[in-house]
């Protein structure tokens, strides 16, 4: 019988030690232990782990294909020039990931940069 009540003490004893540490619902309490590291969003990591020369490359196709939007706009609408000046857009759109990767190689310092 002692047992089976100071098992009863013992659990209202618990109960009432929790309780008096229960800040309440209205307090916010910070985690003390270790935080989770951050991650960088998906594109950048991916975009991060590419060779130099292939980003030089993909910059230059995304300038290539924006120059070339804009020649053949400016050329259809603005001028009124007949369409063989879409050569210009199409000549911007192969040169710039070439020009892209040219300058990216001529700026990589061995795997030294970043």
């Amino acid at each position: 019988m002692s047992s089976r009540n100071e098992q009863e003490r013992l659990a209202r004893l618990r109960a009432r030690q929790l309780q008096e540490r229960d800040p309440g619902p209205g307090v916010k309490v910070d985690w003390k232990g270790p935080r989770p590291q951050k991650r960088k969003p998906l594109m950048e990591e991916l975009f991060g782990a590419l060779p130099r020369h292939v980003k030089g490359g993909l910059i230059g196709l995304v300038i290539g294909i924006v120059l070339m939007t804009a020649v053949q706009y400016l050329i259809a609408n603005v001028w009124n020039l007949p369409g063989e000046w879409m050569v210009c857009g199409v000549v911007a759109l192969l040169l710039a990931p070439v020009l892209g990767i040219i300058i990216a190689r001529g700026t990589d310092l061995g795997g030294f940069a970043d």
